[in-house]
């Protein structure tokens, strides 16, 4: 029987350069002994809420599994200020206070800056550059799913110290867990390639690599997971279930891209394939048997 690859011809040979091209730049190495990072209680606590403080908090922690220096990352959050908004991430405390007075208490605080011991800093005489901007967004055709590339809106540079970066995240999306820790390390992989200088912020395909570079270094279960997902969010109408699309690589590109991981890693069976979703399980399978299969079996595209 002749396994069918999930991705064409030209998907495969793009995720298989993109190896060699990230061996080349970090060395193979670095994916080989990568810790693999589940969605479990181990890597990130259950005390972990929806608090600019715990948003932080596991922006350090995902800064730490995929080795870039806290140090030259800072975070800076933009409060929601959508109408309406009861949430609290950042809101003034005080009781006595309505809840619109409590929302322009926060909205007039302005965004929040916090360095590697996750203080706020002052963003008085703030002089910086763009590294890279999030593309525009594109329209998505089914009314039910949230496209979420401006959940952050960039990453940017101090001119005084052009190798510490700022990324900034928008308060509105932290009831979207999956989402905000996808987006940390898919920013957190610009930080490596263009504020290494390791690859052009112009390569066409820069946001394709960003992705590729989370499953090489371990956070493969996060993107794959998030390309079609959905959360709970609380608004002042009670609980919403919103789906959202996230992500430059399909489910089909990121199993074939997980199967070669595991591969290359000697993992005939990895453990770490069951926090993966249905589809991207399926498709995860469907490569490692392709990747086993004997050479002289058609190649034929699915």
């Amino acid at each position: 029987m002749i396994v069918k690859l999930p991705v064409t011809r030209e998907q495969r040979e793009w995720v298989d350069s993109g190896f060699e091209r990230l061996d080349k730049a970090l060395g193979q190495r670095r994916m080989l002994n990568a810790e693999v990072i589940l969605p479990t209680s181990d890597y990130f606590p259950e005390d972990l809420d929806n608090s600019e403080e715990s948003v932080a908090e596991l922006f350090g922690r995902i800064c730490g599994y995929m080795s870039v220096d806290r140090s030259r990352a800072d975070l800076e959050i933009i409060p929601w200020t959508e109408p309406g908004n009861t949430s609290t991430a950042s809101a003034a405390q005080d009781d006595s206070l309505s809840a619109e007075e409590a929302e322009a208490t926060r909205i007039a605080a302005g965004p929040h800056l916090y360095n590697a011991d996750d203080t706020i800093m002052s963003t008085e005489g703030r002089k910086t550059r763009w590294l890279w901007r999030n593309p525009k967004p594109v329209i998505e055709k089914d009314p039910n799913i949230r496209l979420a590339h401006q959940r952050c809106f960039g990453l940017e540079a101090w001119e005084d110290d052009p190798t510490r970066t700022i990324m900034s995240i928008a308060e509105y999306y932290f009831d979207d867990r999956l989402g905000v820790a996808t987006s940390f390390a898919h920013h957190l992989a610009h930080v490596i390639l263009i504020g290494g200088g390791l690859v052009d912020k112009a390569y066409a395909d820069m946001e394709q690599l960003a992705d590729l570079l989370t499953i090489y270094l371990g956070m493969g279960i996060f993107t794959a997971n998030a390309v079609v997902h959905a959360y709970k969010r609380i608004s002042g109408r009670g609980i919403d279930t919103e789906w959202t699309k996230q992500g430059s690589l399909t489910e089909e590109t990121c199993g074939y891209a997980l199967a070669k991981f595991a591969a290359l890693r000697g993992e005939e069976h990895p453990m770490w394939a069951e926090y993966l979703s249905t589809n991207v399980h399926q498709y995860l399978d469907r490569s490692r048997q392709w990747l086993l299969r004997p050479y002289y079996e058609d190649e034929d595209e699915p």
